[in-house]
């Protein structure tokens, strides 16, 4: 079946009823296009409603520069409207990359010399 609206409006339409719905408004965001569509479309409303929404990045060291930049500038894009929740913390991930280590402790206490990069 067809309809007579595009897939962007009916996002806009979809995440005005949010912020009708919802006070507190958090978006976890990853760098990637999704989180980066859904991220920019309420921030945009954020910015059109004068509200300032919560945008969540848990940064697990090992992330290209270019995803690192794509969230910084994301968090930036409506200062104002952004509330920055950048997360570096120590914590566990499956290391696929090792046959020895099973594995990666990321930001891990007491091996700042072996990070990927500064935090």
């Amino acid at each position: 079946m067809y309809i007579d609206r595009t897939v962007l409006d009916t996002a806009r339409e979809r995440m005005a009823t949010v912020f009708d719905e919802f006070e507190n408004i958090v978006v976890s965001i990853s760098g990637g296009k999704d989180s980066t569509v859904l991220a920019h479309l309420a921030l945009t409303e954020a910015h059109r409603r004068g509200r300032r929404i919560g945008l969540f990045f848990l940064d697990e060291e090992v992330v290209y520069d270019s995803t690192v930049d794509q969230v910084d500038y994301l968090m930036n894009l409506y200062p104002e409207n952004t509330i920055r929740l950048w997360l570096q913390v120590e914590f566990h991930l499956t290391n696929a990359a090792s046959l020895t280590e099973g594995q990666l402790i990321c930001w891990e206490a007491g091996k700042h010399k072996l990070w990927m990069r500064p935090k």
